[in-house]
């Protein structure tokens, strides 16, 4: 029973995140809202750096900087220091 409600509960906070994310879309008038991702170099990155490149982030209202760092101590580092909005 407890697995099912953790399960519930993941999905619920999936879905209020993307709720979220879709009404943070820039309003017309205003330039892209500016995000930094604190990410390291490795494959399981390569969406990031591919979603940059193609121009997917701004096409969608958000204008992403990547932050590449060494670790994923040094990226959890820069968001708890505030130098990035994301890791």
């Amino acid at each position: 029973m407890r697995r099912v409600t953790e399960h519930r509960i993941r999905i619920a906070a999936a879905a209020g995140l993307c709720i979220l994310l879709g009404a943070a879309h820039a309003a017309s008038g205003q330039g892209p809202a500016q995000v930094t991702i604190a990410t390291v170099n490795n494959m399981n990155h390569v969406p990031q750096f591919v979603a940059v490149e193609k121009g997917l982030y701004v096409a969608h209202g958000v204008d992403v900087k990547l932050r590449v760092l060494n670790s994923g101590a040094e990226a959890t580092r820069a968001l708890q220091a505030g130098e990035a909005q994301m890791a």
